[in-house]
Parts: C-alpha cells; sequence; structure tokens
C-alpha cells in the first residue's frame, strides 16, 4: 500500500494536480511471472495504447492482489483460461480508457 500511495504521489507531482484535486484515473497492478525478480507496481493512466499490458492472465489488478492477500496471505496465479474474468478486466479497463 505504501508502494501505491508514493507512487500516486509521484504522479501526482509529475501531472502538476494541486493537493485539493482527486487522484488521476488509473489502473494500479502487478504482471506475474515479472521479468525480474522483484515486485514491479504500474501505475498507467490512460489513454492506454496497448491493451495487452493488461490481459489475464499476466497482469494482476491491484485491488485484486490485496483482496487476495488480506483473505489467504497469497496470491494464487490466475488459471490459463477463465474467460469471465478475462472480460470483466478488460471491461474495467475499457471503461477507464473512455472516462479520460
Amino acid at each position: 500500500q505504501k508502494l501505491r500511495a508514493d507512487g500516486i504521489a509521484c504522479l501526482r507531482t509529475r501531472i502538476g494536480l494541486s493537493s485539493d484535486a482527486p487522484d488521476p484515473q488509473i489502473v494500479c497492478g502487478f504482471s506475474y511471472p515479472a521479468d525480474y525478480n522483484q515486485v514491479h507496481l504500474h501505475l498507467v493512466m490512460p489513454p492506454f495504447r496497448h491493451m495487452l499490458l493488461f490481459r489475464r492472465p499476466v497482469f494482476y489488478l491491484y485491488e485484486e492482489v490485496v483482496a487476495s492477500l488480506d483473505r489467504s496471505g497469497i496470491v494464487k496465479p490466475h488459471p490459463a483460461v477463465d474467460l469471465r474474468a478475462d472480460k470483466a478486466q478488460m471491461e474495467y479497463i475499457v471503461a477507464l480508457d473512455k472516462h479520460r
């Protein structure tokens, strides 16, 4: 949660948001497996050019990871095929992209 808060604070500074402005619309998440053996939190702002970044089973939404850790203490890999979850995640991303 600190990593997310630090990332959003950095993003707010970079785009020049005042302290009383709401947080920008972003997608926060992790890629797994990662290219390096460390955690990378992605904070991505619309417009989104490459939707493949957000495809399951590779992309894990921040909220999903936090809920899984709170519930069971671990994050299980996404199944290779979960069409309903894939569709729901992409609908969420596309809605954010259109909202900008």
